[in-house]
C-alpha cells in the first residue's frame, strides 16, 4: 500500500514538471507570424508567414575595407569640378561681403556720420564700400586660373576707379571729395585710433582737428616711404621689409609731427611704432625657432637665415 502512494506521488510529480517546462518554452518562443504597419498606410499590414525568420543581424564592422591580398584601403576624397569650385568661393566671397558690410561701422563711423545718408541710401553706400575693398578679389576671380600679378593689379585699379565714380555718381561732387580722402587714409586712421587709445595713458588727448592733421601726416610718410629707395629693396623675409617700412614711417612721422604735437604725445608716438617693430621681430623669431626644431627633427643642418 505504502508503495503504490509513493508511486502516485513520483506520478504527480513528474507530470507537473513536464506542464511546467511546456508552458514556459511557448511563452519564450520567437513568433512566426508578425504583423506591422506599411508606412503612408496605417490600414494596410504586412504579415510573415508561418515558418519565416526574421532576417539574421550581422553586426557593422568599423574596420577599413580591404583589397584581395588583405591591404587596407582608404575612400579616395571626391574630387569637385572646376565649375564646382568656382561655385563654391563666389559662395564664400559673398558670405565675406556679407560679414564686412555688417563691420563697416567700426571703420566708417566718422564718415556715416558726416555724410548724414538716410538709411536707404547708406545701405547703397555700404554695398559699394564693400565692392570697393573687394577690388582685388574680384580681379583675382575674373582671372580664373590665371597667375598674372601684373594684369591682377591692373583690374584692381580698374575696379576701384568703376566703383568710385559710381559712389562719386551716388554721393554728389562734394561729399565724393570727403569720401575719398578718407578712403584713401583708411589705414593711418586705424593707426591713429590705436596711437590715440595710447594717449589715454602716455599722453594728452588729441583734438578732433589734431587727429586730422596727424592721419594726414601719417599719410604723408607712407607716401614718401613708397617714393623711398627703401621701398624698392627686396629682401627674402617680408618681416625685414616691414622693419625697414616702420622705421622710416616713425622717423619721417615724427618729423613731420613736431610743430602740432607734445613732447609726451611724440614719446607715446615712437612707443606705438617701436612696439609695431618689436612684434615683427617676435613673429620672426617664432618662425625661426619653429624651423630650426623641424629641420633638427629632420636630421639637417639648414638653420634659419638670422634677421
Amino acid at each position: 500500500m505504502k508503495t503504490n502512494i509513493i508511486i502516485l506521488a513520483i506520478a504527480s510529480l513528474a507530470l507537473a514538471l513536464v506542464v511546467y517546462l511546456t508552458y514556459k518554452k511557448e511563452r519564450h518562443a520567437v513568433p512566426t507570424s508578425v504583423s506591422v504597419s506599411v508606412p503612408g498606410n496605417p490600414e494596410r499590414k504586412q504579415v510573415n508567414q508561418p515558418g519565416d525568420q526574421p532576417p539574421p543581424v550581422t553586426p557593422q564592422s568599423h574596420k577599413r575595407p580591404t583589397t584581395a591580398s588583405g591591404a587596407k584601403t582608404s575612400k579616395a576624397p571626391t574630387r569637385l569640378s572646376s565649375d564646382e569650385l568656382r561655385k563654391k568661393s563666389l559662395e564664400s566671397k559673398a558670405r565675406r561681403k556679407q560679414a564686412r558690410k555688417a563691420d563697416l561701422g567700426k571703420d566708417y563711423s566718422i564718415l556715416f556720420k558726416r555724410l548724414a545718408l538716410s538709411e536707404v541710401d547708406l545701405d547703397t553706400l555700404k554695398n559699394l564700400i564693400v565692392e570697393l575693398e573687394f577690388a582685388s578679389s574680384n580681379a583675382w576671380t575674373s582671372l580664373g586660373a590665371s597667375n598674372d600679378i601684373a594684369e591682377a593689379r591692373r583690374l584692381t585699379e580698374e575696379n576701384k576707379q568703376i566703383t568710385k565714380e559710381q559712389i562719386r555718381e551716388f554721393i554728389g561732387d562734394e561729399q565724393f571729395a570727403f569720401f575719398d580722402h578718407y578712403y584713401e587714409t583708411l589705414n593711418e586712421r586705424r593707426g591713429c585710433e590705436v596711437i590715440t587709445s595710447r594717449f589715454a595713458y602716455e599722453a594728452e588727448p588729441l583734438t578732433s582737428d589734431t587727429r586730422e592733421q596727424l592721419i594726414d601726416i601719417m599719410y604723408e610718410s607712407q607716401k614718401a616711404y613708397e617714393a623711398s629707395d627703401i621701398s624698392k629693396i627686396v629682401n627674402t623675409s617680408p618681416h625685414v621689409n616691414n622693419i625697414e617700412r616702420f622705421n622710416f614711417l616713425k622717423n619721417k612721422t615724427l618729423e613731420l609731427s613736431q610743430s602740432i604735437l607734445t613732447a609726451s604725445q611724440l614719446k607715446s608716438i615712437e612707443n606705438y611704432y617701436n612696439d609695431t617693430i618689436q612684434a615683427i621681430r617676435d613673429e620672426q623669431k617664432t618662425i625661426n625657432d619653429w624651423y630650426n626644431e623641424k629641420m633638427k627633427r629632420e636630421g639637417k643642418n639648414n638653420p634659419a637665415p638670422q634677421q
